[in-house]
């Protein structure tokens, strides 16, 4: 039998709502039958039918039931969820209202609480519901489009009304602050379906998963999941009675409950107010596929509400220009949102950082300046950046007016009559009618045409009203030198990576990650594009199928990265040839790589003149009746090739270094002749592909025997001898026990921080910009002085044989897959051993610098004196002279410390593949120093098989505590970036406790705190 058909299902947690809601919406008809409330309601809207249904208990449980109850018995066109809910964001406050964008699901029934002793095991996992975005911007038109407003005013005054007799006197609120409930506001973002919470850790990391959170309550997750396995829609609509935090108990006891009342009605009744304005009710009726003939609440009016369908239009044409121009996001299903790059001011003088030099979101600095200039680097290798911005643009509002994103292409505007309005096809009249604000974004800036630019000059002028982002390859100075920027007063940028914390809430909506998982993800991403110098641009993420990124947690496979990036590359160069003949991407791909051969084996520098020749021979070899120069310039224009000079180069490094190492696996011969050992150069990065791609046994051979021969040659001292075990360091260093207790503190909270499942990605976020800040800075410094002529060589003379070892591990760890079991065997234990020569010969070096002389020189009677002289500043001669020392003792400290993190960190990272773990536990080492390097490598490779190993060696390892709290801190190290886990984030930490509990300071590991306080100088230094 057919079931009877509803257009809304209404979710309702408690009784009391319930007859709320009831009263709201006139009762038509009781349908209490077997346990089960529900009332059909009566929704003052013509044609508009809808079931109200309560929950038999509070929680997601008990949410989801009610929706399985319902579908039992009717067919429903949308679903929502209606109640109360706890503000997280400090935009909203008591009894205001905020509805779903999306719903991010965290359900634990487990309470937290900040407790002193015993930890918590709340391991997220998020699971994302997004609500159509065409039915949450209805609900942003009631109070931004003129028609509606005074609807929304008349709510807000009956709201502020019903409050007046429930709460009359001010609460306390937020941060126990008096707070007056009085109108509420309305707004959109992500809501938290968790668990009920007092703590504010847990809060903050909830927070962390997406940056529009505004509340957490506890039902939304369990109706979303539901209605999604029904394949109907849902939003959910909740009234704010609490700030999520300690207080909450007392305001309830202290009111009696009525803020949680006011709550409760404010949003019931905004859901009325939704339903009566009409645009809900379209969208409603266009999901259930009925004629749609609900009465136009604004028919016959000259100012119908255009901006509905201007927003939806907008929409839809964005969406349909990406799947156009990006063959990737084309695959992907409506709605799939790709991350934006950041954007950092630059000044007008070249080289000059703003004071303000962070990188910003676009939107952000939308909100500050009008006019905006974003400057891409040459090869930049996106075609789509335009059209990203405006679907992050359509669904954002600035001043309460939504935005409107308008994208033209600048070679389309061009006097006397191809204005704005003409390239774009839209009529800004219909904007102007509606509470929005135009924001044309410029896909390319005509600056070499000066009437052009006069023009558009022009134009500009008569759009006041709008906002304006122009997107372009030309340097930010150069524009600058432009007249174009001074007369409009535009601020300049430059494009930045796409940000870690974007790139770790991508890989976590779209791939259904944990927090922890994304997070190391996002790092080794992060990293595989700046080694290689790729710029990790939006379309380009929409193409990582997730078998990649899986692959990227297990081990560094790059060049099913560099494939996927070079492929789309080649995709626009074939996309803009208009040639009769078109070549395809493997053919193209094919012909750079006989180039790249002739380039960097066989030493050839191409003229203009002669790399047209090479073409003409290139398709004379197979046959192709093409352009020779039209065919080059095809590369040319795209970005792939420019000259230097006469020379031709490869503009892209990512493609130069992939298509080689193709080029190179294919040719035994001429791979043996690229990567020679005994040369001063060697390509580290097309190496570490085509190791990956698959190495020949001679390449293999020679890397064998040069590490074989160097490992030999270093004859490496016995155990008692060695530097970091002999006891010499602790006096030295004045290494104390306040260092190791201080280290062990970090171990402990760090457990904690791992059971409690706590998101870091909005710290480590800040450590990485901190980072590239200081590196930035360090940089300038170092061309300052480069004027020295100080060589790398100079500073490091054994450099040939830590070279060699390096090789040899990246050999391994991309090559695992491709050498045999007696080839890693012996590769990894010549690994260790020369592990353990380096590590031992570096620190010596370092120790071998005369810090006292520096002492000495730095602390003389004259240098103090000198430098107070000199210096602003109250402090004493002899403040000085200690402020010198604790300077020395700390670069003492970092440097005798640094090889052993820099060579460790780096063998982990290189060298980490599941794959890699029996060979590695089966290699052979020559004494109990190796075998502890072998079981701290182990342990990043397989976690629990390398903790049994660790956990021998251990015990019987001498008491050398600096050399105990070097390891100890790597682990630490490797814990907050490279583990995802749980449990191998744990066990990495036990061992990290086993390895200081000789100092004789005991740690408790149930008095153990929740959050990571993992000190900056630790993390960045392997960074």
């Amino acid at each position: 039998m057919t079931k009877k058909h509803f257009d809304l299902l209404i979710v309702v947690p408690l009784e009391e709502e319930f007859q709320q809601l009831q009263a709201i919406f006139e009762h038509k008809v009781d349908l209490t039958e077997d346990g089960c409330f529900m009332s059909e309601v009566e929704t003052d809207v013509d044609g508009v039918t809808a079931i109200a249904v309560l929950q038999e208990d509070m929680g997601k449980t008990a949410a989801a039931n009610a929706v399985d109850q319902a579908f039992e018995r009717f067919s429903f066109s949308f679903v929502v969820c209606v109640g109360i809910a706890g503000a997280l964001s400090k935009d909203i406050h008591l009894c205001d209202v905020c509805y779903s964008s999306s719903v991010i699901d965290v359900y634990d029934n487990t309470k937290a609480s900040d407790g002193d002793g015993g930890g918590i095991d709340l391991a997220l996992s998020p699971t994302h519901f997004p609500s159509p975005k065409k039915c949450s911007s209805s609900f942003d038109y009631v109070r931004l489009l003129p028609e509606l407003k005074p609807q929304y005013i008349k709510w807000q005054k009956e709201c502020s009304d019903f409050a007046a007799r429930k709460i009359p006197d001010p609460v306390y609120g937020r941060d126990n602050k008096k707070e007056e409930v009085s109108e509420p506001k309305s707004l959109k973002g992500v809501i938290i379906c968790g668990a009920v919470s007092a703590s504010k850790k847990y809060n903050e990391k909830v927070k962390g998963l997406d940056r529009k959170v505004m509340a957490i309550e506890t039902e939304s997750g369990g109706v979303f999941e539901r209605a999604q396995k029904k394949g109907v829609p849902a939003i959910s609509i909740r009234g704010i009675s609490d700030y999520a935090d300690s207080t909450k108990g007392r305001l309830e006891g202290k009111t009696a409950g009525a803020v949680r009342e006011v709550a409760a009605k404010n949003a019931m009744t905004f859901l009325k107010l939704q339903l009566k304005a009409g645009n809900f009710v379209k969208c409603i009726k266009e999901i259930g596929g009925a004629d749609n003939s609900t009465p136009d609440l604004f028919e016959g009016k000259e100012d119908a509400p255009l901006l509905p369908g201007l927003v939806e239009g907008v929409s839809i044409q964005i969406d349909e220009k990406l799947r156009e121009i990006s063959p990737e996001y084309r695959l992907l299903p409506k709605g799939y949102k790709l991350p934006l790059p950041r954007i950092r001011k630059v000044e007008e003088e070249a080289g000059s950082a703003s004071e303000d030099g962070g990188a910003k979101e676009i939107i952000d600095c939308l909100h500050l300046q009008d006019r905006i200039f974003i400057s891409l680097t040459k090869g930049y290798p996106e075609k789509s950046l335009a059209w990203v911005i405006a679907d992050e643009l359509v669904q954002s509002s600035i001043a309460d007016k939504q935005i409107i994103p308008i994208v033209v292409e600048g070679s389309q505007v061009k006097p006397p009559a191809y204005g704005i309005e003409y390239a774009a096809s839209v009529d800004f009249s219909k904007i102007r009618k509606c509470p929005a604000i135009p924001v044309v974004v410029f896909d390319g800036v005509p600056l070499h045409s000066r009437s052009r630019m006069n023009f558009i000059v022009e134009e500009i002028s008569k759009h006041s009203d709008a906002k304006f982002i122009f997107v372009d390859r030309t340097y930010s100075n150069l524009f600058y030198e432009g007249e174009f920027a001074a007369t409009l007063g535009v601020e300049a940028y430059e494009i930045c990576e796409v940000s870690f914390t974007q790139m770790s809430h991508f890989v976590q909506k779209n791939f259904d990650m944990e927090s922890a998982e994304a997070e190391v993800v996002a790092l080794r991403l992060r990293d595989t594009f700046r080694r290689f110098d790729l710029d990790a641009h939006p379309s380009y993420f929409a193409g990582i199928p997730r078998s990649t990124l899986t692959a990227l947690i297990q081990a560094n496979r790059r060049a099913e990265l560099m494939e996927l990036a070079v492929a789309g590359f080649l995709i626009f160069v074939v996309a803009d040839d208009k040639a009769s003949i078109q070549l395809s991407r493997t053919t193209r791909s094919r012909f750079l790589q006989s180039l790249l051969v002739e380039i960097w084996v066989e030493k050839r520098a191409f003229t203009h003149a002669e790399l047209i020749d090479f073409t003409s021979r290139f398709a004379k070899k197979y046959d192709f009746d093409i352009e020779p120069i039209k065919f080059v310039q095809d590369f040319l224009e795209n970005g792939v090739l420019h000259f230097e000079g006469e020379r031709v180069c490869v503009t892209l490094p990512f493609i130069e270094h992939y298509l080689l190492a193709l080029a190179l696996s294919s040719d035994e011969d001429l791979a043996r002749k690229y990567f020679n050992l005994g040369s001063d150069f060697f390509d580290i990065s097309t190496f570490d592909l085509y190791a990956e791609i698959g190495p020949s046994e001679h390449v293999v051979d020679d890397v064998l025997s040069t590490l074989r021969s160097d490992v030999a040659e270093r004859n490496q001292s016995e155990e008692n001898e060695l530097i970091l075990l002999s006891g010499e360091l602790e006096g030295k260093l004045k290494f104390s026990h306040k260092k190791v207790s201080s280290l062990k503190s970090r171990v402990d909270q760090a457990v904690k921080s791992v059971e409690n499942g706590d998101n870091q990605t909005k710290d480590k976020q800040q450590l990485l910009d901190a980072s590239d800040e200081v590196r930035r800075s360090f940089s300038k410094f170092q061309d300052n002085v480069s004027e020295g002529g100080i060589e790398e060589s100079d500073r490091e003379p054994f450099v040939d044989s830590v070279r060699h070892w390096s090789i040899a591990t990246t050999l391994l760890g991309s090559g695992a897959e491709h050498l045999d079991a007696s080839t890693k065997r012996e590769l990894s234990s010549l690994i260790v051993q020369g592990l353990a020569a380096i590590i031992e010969d570096w620190t010596r070096r370092h120790d071998a610098f005369d810090f006292d002389g520096l002492r000495e020189t730095l602390t003389s009677d004259e240098n103090i004196d000198k430098f107070v002289s000199q210096s602003p500043g109250d402090r004493s001669v002899e403040e000085v002279r200690k402020m010198f020392d604790r300077i020395i003792d700390g670069l003492r400290y970092v440097l005798i410390g640094m090889p052993f993190h820099r060579v460790v960190g780096h063998l982990c990272e290189s060298a980490r593949g599941p794959v890699l773990a029996k060979s590695v536990s089966q290699c052979e080492v020559s004494s109990e120093y190796q075998e502890m390097l072998k079981s701290i490598w182990l342990s990043d490779i397989d976690v629990q098989s390398g903790k049994e190993n660790f956990d021998r060696v251990v015990k019987k390892f001498p008491d050398a505590p600096f050399f105990r709290f070097l390891v100890a801190s790597h682990f630490l190290t490797r814990v907050y970036w490279s583990h995802a886990k749980k449990n191998d984030r744990l066990a990495v930490l036990e061992m990290a406790d086993g390895m200081l509990k000789s100092t004789s300071i005991n740690i408790g590991k149930h008095s153990l705190v929740r959050m990571i306080e993992t000190d900056e100088k630790e993390k960045s230094k392997n960074k």
